[in-house]
This record gives C-alpha cells, structure tokens and sequence, in this order.
C-alpha cells in the first residue's frame, strides 16, 4: 500500500520533470531557431549590400543609351527647393496618397493649374510599393517625377507638372520596357560632342538587379 503510493508520487515527479525538461528544451529549440532566422536576415541583407551595393553610373552600363556622346555620372546637387509635395503608402503599401500644397506648388511651377488651397489625392495599386522617391529629368523642375518600384520590379510614375495641368494627382502609369528594379537615382547628363564638353541636364536611372541601369529620360517622353 504505501510502496504503491510512493511509486505513484514518483512517477508524478518523473511526468513533472519531463514536462519541465521539455518545455526547457522547447524554449532553447525556439531562441536558437530566432537567433539562426536572425542571422539568416543579416547574411541576406550583407548579400544584397555586396550585390547591389555600389551602383555604378558608368555609361556602358547603360541599357538604352539612345546617343554615343552621352556620358553619365553621379549627381552633385541636392535640390531643396519646397514643392509643397509629399506622399505616403497605406499600412498594406498598396495605396499612396499624395499631398499637394497648391499655392506652394505654383509658387515653384508656376500657374500651371487655376486650383488653390490643398489637394490629397489616392492611388490604389494591384500590388505592394517596395521603395518611392522624386526623381528628375532636363533642366528644369518641370521634370520632377514620383516613382514607386513595386514588389514585382516594375516600376510606377506620376509627373507633378503634369498631374497639376491635368488635376489629377492619382495618375500613376507604369513605365514600360523595365524590370527587376532595385533603385532609382538622379543623375548629371552631358553630351561630349567637343573638346570642352557639350550642354548638361539631369535624368533618372533605374538600376536593375544585374547593375545595369535605364535612362527614364529616354522612355518617358511625357516628363520633359
């Protein structure tokens, strides 16, 4: 009688033990499993800085370089004149909403639009924006464009001069001929056509995953 309730106390012990000893083992087996995801995310992002890291502007990487003379090479201005623009995506990244100060905005463009006061407008895309910038193209702020690189590489445009001529600040069109697009950059433009080198302008790039790079300038005929 008591051996029988001596071995059922013990084995209630054993039972505790283990569960304690796996619940152990589960928390270690859970935080190494974290810390492995979190070095797995540190190499990833380390692969991706040493691919695509140093984006080279250099004019043979160029994908539809449309004249020979064109030379390409890293901006050296930052422009920080107040457009009275912004924008900002949804929690999911598939809306954008782009906010307009008007009377800001004419103030650097012009009276390009009759409209006053303040506009926000929405845009809803079928899939998620991985990265939005400002980009330019020419020699003048006419040129100013936002563009949205989407999950799929793709990549989506609105040009502010012509979305206040057209009052409608939602109308994003997706730029054809480009893909796998990992970043977007401004960049100086000179054609080498003499000795002393010829007229400069700005242009926007897309650099895609191999590190080449489309001149936008070349494709959006709507941005200048």
């Amino acid at each position: 009688m008591f051996g029988s309730i001596d071995a059922n106390q013990k084995k209630k012990e054993l039972e505790a033990k283990s569960a304690e000893l796996q619940n152990s083992a589960s928390n270690e087996t859970s935080e190494i499993s974290e810390d492995s995801k979190t070095n797995v995310e540190i190499k990833e992002v380390e692969k991706i800085v040493e691919k695509y890291g140093v984006l080279n502007v250099d004019t043979t990487n160029c994908l539809n370089k449309k004249d020979s003379n064109i030379t390409y090479s890293k901006a050296n201005f930052i422009n920080q004149t107040n457009y009275g623009v912004s924008a900002s995506l949804s929690g999911d990244y598939k809306t954008i909403t782009v906010n307009v100060n008007l009377d800001t905005f004419k103030n650097v463009y012009g009276n390009v639009t009759n409209a006053t006061g303040t506009k926000n407008e929405t845009h809803t895309f079928n899939k998620k924006v991985e990265t939005m910038c400002i980009g330019g193209f020419g020699q003048s702020v006419q040129g100013e464009t936002i563009f949205c690189i989407m999950e799929d590489g793709t990549v989506e445009y609105l040009n502010l001069n012509n979305a206040a001529k057209n009052n409608n600040f939602a109308d994003f069109k997706q730029v054809s001929g480009v893909s796998n697009i990992i970043a977007i950059q401004t960049v100086n433009v000179r054609a080498t056509v003499d000795s002393n080198g010829g007229p400069g302008w700005v242009t926007s790039i897309a650099f895609n995953k191999g590190g080449n790079f489309y001149d936008l300038g070349n494709i959006l005929d709507d941005v200048m």
